[in-house]
């Protein structure tokens, strides 16, 4: 046996091939085993450093199933491999713990956890039995079991019934982890919005509720809702979403008081009332009026629409204020019938008693057979100066013209005959005149 130490140092770890030549005095040579190779490995060392990837430090997870990942640990040395221990444990120092050993990859499907539980967790990794071991850079990471609530379904949205408006109804059917399941739902949140998506939250309920008053919404105002259940942690997805409108179902005060008095001129009533809420013992006032006569009897809720209506209804004063209107141009010596409808914001109207006045209207004069307008030269463009006859019932026919009423109007024909723009007493005069000032 042939012997040889070299006089140089080999590196740790290292492969190396080795082969021997003999030769004689010829320097004929043979090569003996010439594939040979062996590694140097003096010392057994730990497997690479590594760390954790996930769950990642204070996490919270939505699911009882974790896949924990960690980064690749390696063995230096030869013919050596590293393999893995996993721990979790609900303790920070692992006085009781999971763990799974033997590990060939950096993971592993872990499923069972608890639901509203907090877990550390730390990975090791070792050689070949476990000669050498190095654990995770990472040892104190721990992440939280967080399992959203089912969300409520079937959710409704109405119209709360016979209020005033403001008001809606929601109902939904329960989470079904609210008394089973996880049985962990604590509340329920409401969210609203005044289109789909958006949502803002309104308000809570407790647990075991399936329905909300919202009391905060604006009446004639379309409104969408979504509800989520929560528990300690967490909220549920949004339910279906549900929309409605709250409106006024309640009609305003009926008018009690409405009278009838022959106008100031000929053709013309007088009506006269007390301005009425628009709801039963509130104090907002209505919306409008809608006055209608009859020549052919009482009006009611049945022939109301079919009566003629009057033009010039004045807008709604404040509740208590006395009320007047004229209605002009009525057929002389036929009793008429009048009714009113008191209107609130949401149309809801309420029907007076209809009262009468006797054929007494005396007929109205006949007008005026035209009327001029012309500009006023050189006034800067500030005056009118209106011309016209007077009417044959002026000092003659009739003579019942006491006075005549000027009305003005931005709009070809349409004129309020409640508001009167000037008023010219009757004389001897064959023609009148009157400058409107724009006052």
């Amino acid at each position: 046996t042939s012997t040889f130490t070299p006089e140089i140092s080999l590196d740790e770890n290292g492969k190396y091939y080795w082969k021997v030549y003999a030769y004689d005095m010829y320097g004929a040579t043979t090569a003996v085993e010439t594939g040979w190779y062996f590694w140097v490995n003096s010392e057994n060392e730990a497997p690479s450093n590594f760390s954790l990837i996930y769950p990642g430090d204070g996490i919270d997870a939505s699911t009882t199933t974790i896949e924990f990942t960690w980064g690749d640990s390696i063995d230096p040395d030869p013919n050596d491999t590293a393999a893995y221990e996993l721990y979790y444990s609900i303790y920070s120092n692992y006085s009781s713990s999971q763990t799974f050993t033997g590990l060939s990859y950096s993971s592993k499907s872990v499923s069972g956890l608890a639901d509203n539980t907090s877990y550390y967790w730390k990975v090791m990794a070792y050689d070949i039995g476990k000669a050498s071991t190095t654990l995770s850079a990472n040892t104190s990471w721990y992440f939280n079991v967080r399992i959203p609530p089912l969300e409520p379904t079937a959710l409704t949205a109405l119209d709360k019934a016979n209020d005033s408006g403001g008001s809606i109804y929601l109902g939904w059917t329960k989470s079904d982890d609210d008394g089973a399941g996880w049985n962990d739902v604590q509340g329920y949140s409401i969210y609203r919005s005044t289109y789909q998506g958006g949502y803002g939250f309104i308000d809570s309920v407790l647990n075991n509720t399936t329905y909300y008053y919202d009391g905060t919404a604006v009446t004639e105002t379309f409104y969408y809702y979504v509800v989520r259940a929560t528990d300690s942690y967490n909220e549920s997805v949004n339910s279906s979403s549900a929309s409605a409108k709250a409106v006024d179902n309640i009609d305003p005060v009926a008018i009690t008081n409405l009278t009838a008095l022959a106008g100031p001129y000929g053709g013309v009533v007088t009506l006269q009332w007390t301005a009425p809420a628009e709801d039963n013992g509130g104090s907002g006032a209505c919306t409008s009026y809608d006055v209608r006569y009859s020549t052919t009897g009482d009006i009611n809720s049945g022939n109301f629409d079919a009566a003629t209506q009057a033009a010039g209804e004045p807008s709604p004063g404040v509740v208590g204020a006395s009320e007047e209107m004229y209605v002009l141009n009525l057929t002389a010596n036929v009793t008429h019938w009048f009714a009113i409808k008191s209107i609130d914001e949401s149309g809801n109207a309420v029907l007076d008693t209809t009262i009468w006045i006797s054929s007494a209207i005396p007929p109205p004069p006949t007008a005026p057979a035209s009327i001029t307008v012309t500009d006023t030269p050189s006034d800067g463009g500030k005056q009118l100066n209106i011309e016209w006859p007077k009417s044959v019932d002026d000092g003659g026919g009739g003579d019942v013209v006491n006075l005549y009423q000027l009305y003005r109007s931005t709009t070809s024909g349409e004129f309020n005959y409640n508001v009167v723009n000037a008023t010219i007493t009757a004389d001897t005069s064959a023609t009148y005149f009157y400058t409107d000032t724009g006052t």
